[in-house]
């Protein structure tokens, strides 16, 4: 498990999207200590890419967790929504708010 992936067949659920892309979505390793009693971390992986989402943990542990809604709301793995990343050529970069 090197990876974070938790590879028990219990805890793991596959979903295809809209595209027709397969999901693979399980359990990961480790939360933020604050949330361990409340969320988990998922990984969903594809033939081309993994993201990760952090949820309730009511939300996962049921018989028929909701996949798409889980992978809208998943970041790419590695990634963050707080860092936008670097600008991009003909775009504009996001403002920074101020405070």
């Amino acid at each position: 498990m090197a990876s974070g992936f938790d590879d028990r067949a219990d805890e793991q659920h596959t979903f295809t999207d809209a595209r027709g892309e397969e999901w693979t979505f399980a359990r990961r390793q480790g939360v933020r200590r604050s949330e361990e009693d409340t969320h988990i971390a998922v990984v969903a992986r594809s033939a081309f890419q993994s993201r990760i989402v952090t949820c309730h943990r009511d939300e996962w542990e049921t018989q028929r967790p909701d996949l798409s809604s889980l992978l809208a709301r998943s970041v790419p793995a590695g990634g963050s929504r707080a860092n936008p990343g670097p600008a991009r050529p003909g775009k504009a970069a996001p403002k920074k708010p101020t405070f």
